[in-house]
């Protein structure tokens, strides 16, 4: 109904009415993205869940920088955390695949970063999930491939699992 103040409900303090208002207003194309970024700030998990896939490609930079604030959020689960993730990885945005190369490696002194003394980072389901959006979304990108080239030589077989699309596309 158009008397039915969605963005407003969105706010509301009740968890249920809000995840009602976010569901409604990701169904609509002029308020879809009202929706995600509502949906990405709440503190309820299951509103959160309920738009963390709501069509990610072609996202603004600010959905990119609300699901790189919520996988940093050390409140959330390391599983939520590696979702929010794998759903960054899937924004296409430049900004998303610059922060997996951050987060999944430490740079060396190289003109690309990795490409003279760099190194992955502590393996986590957070940097593994990292890992293969790289894979999935950027592996062409110079940057994302010196991260997957150190993930495809590791001894570590989930990282080289993590790393297998950029692999299979070489």
């Amino acid at each position: 109904p158009e008397e039915l103040n969605l963005l407003a409900l969105a706010t509301n303090p009740q968890p249920q009415i809000r995840r009602d208002a976010v569901r409604l207003l990701l169904k609509s194309d002029d308020t879809r993205e009202e929706g995600v970024i509502i949906g990405l700030r709440d503190d309820d998990e299951r509103v959160f869940r309920l738009v963390l896939f709501a069509t990610m490609r072609g996202a603004t930079a600010e959905t990119a920088f609300a699901l790189i604030h919520r996988a940093e959020d050390a409140r959330l689960s390391e599983e939520l955390r590696a979702r929010t993730i794998r759903a960054l990885a899937a924004t296409g945005r430049p900004e998303a695949m610059r922060w997996l190369v951050d987060h999944s490696s430490i740079a060396g002194r190289g003109f690309l970063g990795l490409s003279r003394g760099g190194r992955l980072r502590r393996k986590s389901a957070t940097m593994l999930a990292a890992i293969a959006g790289l894979a999935a979304h950027w592996s062409q990108a110079p940057e994302a491939a010196a991260v997957l080239e150190l993930a495809a030589k590791s001894k570590d077989e989930e990282l080289r699992n993590a790393a297998t699309m950029y692999l299979e596309n070489l």
